[in-house]
């Protein structure tokens, strides 16, 4: 296995022929740009609640049928996300954005809307 990936992967390097230009980069084939919701879309939670936010993307020609989003917290003082579950835990009052972007694109995102209360 490992030998047909390096074999695999040198001959992706020859055919380059170390030509920037010759490195085909995907991009989306939409009618519309694409898009990601997440759910939910706002969210209020106590000091040490936690809610999981999920995303999904709407399908497009060049972007990957099984999506990995990865998310942040606009605000960590306020709350904190786990980056590949999408785990909220809330940490103090206040306000902040949960966001997911599609990794590989990151034009392709939702945002969440968090109040968090004493």
């Amino acid at each position: 296995m490992k030998k047909v990936l390096f074999a695999s992967l040198l001959i992706g390097i020859f055919a380059c022929n170390s030509d920037p230009s010759s490195v085909l980069i995907p991009t989306p084939d939409c009618n519309q740009p694409p898009g990601a919701s997440v759910s939910p879309t706002t969210a209020a939670l106590r000091v040490g609640g936690t809610v999981r936010v999920k995303a999904s993307m709407t399908p497009c020609e060049g972007l990957p049928a099984i999506p990995v989003f990865r998310w942040q917290s606009s605000d960590t003082l306020t709350a904190t996300v786990d980056p590949i579950t999408g785990l909220v835990h809330a940490r103090r009052a206040g306000t902040a954005s949960i966001v997911a972007t599609l990794v590989g694109f990151p034009d392709v995102g939702g945002v969440m809307a968090l109040v968090v209360a004493p």
